[in-house]
């Protein structure tokens, strides 16, 4: 009869150390939670969901990385496309920018020249190019409009071009003094002898002809124009006597000479209306 009340007693006794255990576990857990931040429970789930956490966040994140590198690759590249074009186009300015300083230089140049003669003179243009030797031509901007006449000299601003053969309103065409069909009356500054130069189709290289082999000719002598003719008015720079040989049996001179005009490279032409009483005074002169 003592045995059953003391097995429901030493239950019931366990029990009870049971529920005290759990309560005061309870009571520090509470407190210890209410004190901290993050209780000891909650890290514990932190550390362990924290790898499942950049697992699943992983795969998004790249793709959110991958999406910005190509975005900012193919922003970079379009900028880069627009600053290869701003580039090009500021090249393209910068050439044009040189041309029309060239070109202003070479009209300041003939202005320049233009000042230093006497009679009315006219800028032109040239516009086109007939680059056959025997009869090498240009095409300028100037004609009858603006009173251009046939065998009207034509100099840049180094000396003697060439003349007007012929005329249009607009336009006029003029005979180079390297062409073959070209002549021009010339004097050697240095002693006032006189000959013409003749055009061989040589680019700038001209035939100083009629001249005897007693003449007094030398490399490096000026040649100007003489006037005679009533063409180009006297004093205009032809050519630079360039070779000199003499030809056993032959009574004349082989000179050479180097124009002074640079027929390959001048743009910008200047007109002369020569005063032909001028002209005429200077050949009368010559004639003494």
């Amino acid at each position: 009869m003592d045995r059953y009340p003391r097995r429901v007693f030493s239950k019931s006794y366990a029990l009870g150390l049971k529920t005290i255990f759990l309560l005061a576990l309870g009571s520090v857990l509470l407190i210890f939670d209410g004190s901290t931040c993050t209780s000891l429970p909650h890290r514990l789930l932190n550390w362990v969901a924290m790898p499942i956490q950049y697992s699943v966040a992983l795969p998004a994140e790249a793709a959110n990385w991958i999406h910005d590198r190509i975005h900012t690759q193919h922003h970079l590249l379009f900028e880069n496309n627009q600053l290869k074009e701003q580039l090009l186009l500021l090249q393209a300015k910068l050439q044009k920018l040189s041309a029309l300083q060239e070109e202003n230089n070479d009209l300041q140049a003939l202005l320049d020249a233009g000042d230093e003669i006497s009679t009315r003179v006219l800028a032109a243009k040239i516009l086109a190019i007939n680059a056959n030797p025997d009869d090498a031509q240009v095409v300028i901007n100037k004609g009858t409009d603006d009173g251009v006449y046939l065998n009207q000299p034509v100099v840049d601003q180094y000396g003697v071009f060439g003349q007007v053969i012929s005329i249009e309103a607009k336009l006029s065409r003029v005979l180079l003094i390297s062409s073959t069909n070209s002549a021009i009356p010339v004097v050697i500054v240095r002693n006032g002898l006189r000959s013409t130069l003749i055009g061989q189709g040589k680019g700038d290289t001209l035939s100083l002809i009629n001249v005897t082999e007693s003449s007094d000719v030398k490399v490096g002598d000026q040649l100007i124009s003489s006037g005679l003719g009533l063409c180009f008015p006297y004093g205009y720079p032809v050519a630079t006597v360039s070779r000199v040989e003499h030809i056993a049996g032959n009574r004349f001179l082989q000179i050479e000479a180097i124009l002074s005009a640079r027929l390959s490279s001048s743009r910008q032409l200047l007109l002369v209306w020569p005063k032909h009483s001028q002209m005429l005074k200077e050949a009368k002169k010559l004639a003494q």
